[in-house]
C-alpha cells in the first residue's frame, strides 16, 4: 500500500557519545510548514511506534521521531534518565534541521513520552508554538500510585517536577486522553490537565491507549490548528 509520506533516517549523537536513530516523515503532497517533535511511549522502538503519528502527514504536519536510548538502533542503555537527556538533545537536533528550522513547531507525546515532552516544552517554549500531550500522566508516582496504592508513590520517584514544569510554561498545550484508556486513566489526565496554564483544552476521545491519531488524525488535526496555532 502507497503512504502519503516518505522517510528521512539519520543519526545523532547522544550524551557520552551514544547514537541515536531517528526519522523524519515528510508527506509527498506538498512542504509542510508545521512540525511535530514526537516523544512516544513506553516499550518498543520507531517500527512500532511511528504509525501512531505519521497520520498527521496526511494534514500537512511532518512528524520526527527518534528511538530513546536501548531502543531499535539507539545506542546505550535504556532507562528514564537516559530518555530525558535524548529528548532533550532531540529537540536541539530538530529544530536545527533544513526541513524543520523556518517551521512552526510542536512538541506531541504520548505516555511516558508526554511525561518527558513536559520539561522539553518548558525549556523550549519560545521555539515552539505548544504542546500536545496524549495519554499522558503529570508525575511517574501518579501512575505508580494507581497501580500500587500507598506503595507507589515510594517505589517510583520522580527525577524532575512536571507540576513545577507546567506553572512555568505559557504556551497552550492540548490534552488528549481516551475514556477507555486502560493503561493510563483519564482521571490522571484530568490531573495533568487542571496543573497547565491557559489557554488549554482537555479532548476526551474513545479507543485504546495512545491511539488518538490512529482513530482521530483529522479531528486532532483540527483540533491542533484551532488549540494551538489558533487557525
Amino acid at each position: 500500500m502507497q503512504r502519503g509520506f516518505t522517510i528521512e533516517s539519520s543519526y545523532f549523537q547522544g550524551n557520552q557519545g551514544r547514537k541515536i536513530n531517528a526519522w523524519l516523515l515528510k508527506p509527498k503532497k506538498n512542504s509542510a510548514l508545521k512540525s511535530v517533535f514526537a516523544l512516544h511511549g513506553n516499550s518498543g522502538n520507531i517500527n512500532t511506534h511511528f504509525e501512531n503519528f505519521a497520520n498527521l502527514t496526511d494534514f500537512g504536519f511532518q512528524v520526527f521521531i527518534f528511538d530513546y536510548s536501548g531502543f531499535g538502533y539507539s545506542e546505550g542503555k535504556a532507562n528514564r534518565k537516559n530518555a530525558l537527556e535524548d529528548s532533550y538533545i532531540a529537540f536541539e537536533f530538530f529544530k536545527n534541521l533544513s526541513e524543520v528550522k523556518n517551521t512552526q513547531k510542536i512538541i506531541y507525546g504520548q505516555s511516558i513520552g508526554g511525561n518527558f515532552a513536559i520539561p522539553v516544552a518548558k525549556k523550549n517554549q519560545n521555539e515552539i508554538e505548544g504542546l500536545v500531550v496524549e495519554g499522558t500522566f503529570l508525575q511517574t508516582d501518579d501512575i505508580a500510585n494507581h497501580y500500587v496504592p500507598v506503595f507507589g508513590k515510594i517505589i517510583v520517584k520522580n527525577n524532575f517536577d512536571n507540576e513545577e514544569n507546567l506553572k512555568n510554561f505559557r504556551k497552550p498545550i492540548l490534552v488528549i486522553h481516551s475514556k477507555d484508556d486502560k493503561i493510563v486513566p483519564e482521571k490522571l489526565g484530568r490531573k495533568l490537565f487542571e496543573k497547565a496554564n491557559p489557554p488549554k483544552n482537555f479532548t476526551l476521545i474513545e479507543k485504546c491507549h495512545v491511539c488518538g491519531i490512529r482513530f482521530y488524525a483529522g479531528e486532532i488535526a483540527e483540533k491542533i490548528n484551532k488549540v494551538i496555532f489558533k487557525n
